[in-house]
């Protein structure tokens, strides 16, 4: 969608960026470059000025699996980087040809092992239904993917306006089932190949959701057991936090129920949660919990309301 060219900042303008950022109290930070590894040099110039600054975050970037080494993962991880996600897209090497992504499933074997070996996280992500998609190579891609034993996900192929996959859907043999933009948000199968149908692309996609979920039972059940190693349970805990957030967010509900009548106890931060607990479905304790450490950082605040209490997120 925006083409081949890029723009570069400076190694230091980068990291001046990423210090202001520790400084306001952000202990994670995305870096969203397409490709931050694209020229090697300018990326380890970057992890040798936060080594230098002695900068201590944890970030996480895009990578194409024929641009890291390792040397490079070396220093992404000594300064920080705790995930790199690649854009594998398939496991077909004949598919990845048709696409011209420039890339072969060896390589990014290749890569992920690397990355694993430097102590680095990743995430791989792969599209299904792309041109010259069939049942053989949709197995073929869900079975490369497996085989990988890091976290993945699949994405539907979704024809955005100006992209060369609407362009030339035709004359690559892709099928556009529906032009409502309120369905292009990567959740329906909107496009077809003459061989591999919306049913294909959904019945893949399920597969791999309820593959998460058993993921997350298991984590609970060792929970119940209390044989949960340290790690999972880390685990299990940021995926119950970031959920608690999607909600809090996506569903307005701090907008929607933090204004609370004078006279209760409003302005603490118990009574703040007494009042979330019931749209969001939670214990107020759990929801506290979640609470606290937005609201000791200044994320969420308490303002002056004319009826009592209102908490609200931080401005600025």
């Amino acid at each position: 969608m925006i083409g081949a060219l890029g723009r570069f900042r400076s190694p230091s303008a980068v990291v001046d960026e990423m210090e202001t950022l520790a400084n306001l109290g952000f202990q994670r930070i995305r870096v969203e470059d397409d490709l931050f590894t694209f020229r090697k040099d300018r990326a380890l110039a970057i992890c040798r000025e936060l080594d230098r600054r002695g900068l201590s975050v944890r970030w996480r970037a895009y990578a194409r699996v024929d641009t890291v080494d390792a040397e490079l993962l070396a220093w992404m991880r000594k300064t920080g980087c705790e995930r790199i996600l690649f854009g594998a897209e398939s496991g077909s090497p004949e598919i990845l040809r048709r696409i011209r992504k420039g890339i072969t499933p060896e390589q990014t074997r290749r890569a992920v092992k690397l990355t694993c070996e430097a102590g680095i996280g990743v995430l791989a992500s792969f599209v299904l239904g792309l041109p010259g998609e069939t049942p053989q190579t949709l197995r073929q891609t869900l079975e490369f993917a497996d085989s990988l034993e890091v976290p993945y996900t699949l994405n539907l192929l979704t024809p955005y306006v100006g992209t060369e996959i609407r362009e030339r859907a035709a004359e690559w043999g892709i099928q556009i089932l529906s032009h409502d933009w309120r369905l292009y948000g990567q959740g329906c199968a909107l496009t077809a190949t003459p061989t591999v149908r919306p049913w294909h692309l959904s019945r893949a996609v399920n597969q791999y959701r309820r593959g998460v979920c058993q993921y997350l039972e298991d984590l609970l059940e060792g929970e119940r057991r209390g044989t949960l190693s340290k790690e999972n349970a880390e685990e299990l805990q940021r995926h119950r936090h970031w959920n608690f957030l999607r909600r809090l967010i996506g569903e307005e509900i701090l907008e929607r129920y933090g204004s609370l009548a004078g006279g209760s106890d409003g302005n603490s931060l118990g009574g703040l949660a007494k009042a979330l607990a019931p749209p969001l479905g939670s214990a107020p304790e759990e929801v506290k919990q979640h609470l606290e450490p937005h609201v000791r950082d200044g994320h969420i605040c308490l303002a002056s309301d004319p009826n009592g209490f209102r908490w609200t997120w931080a401005s600025s």
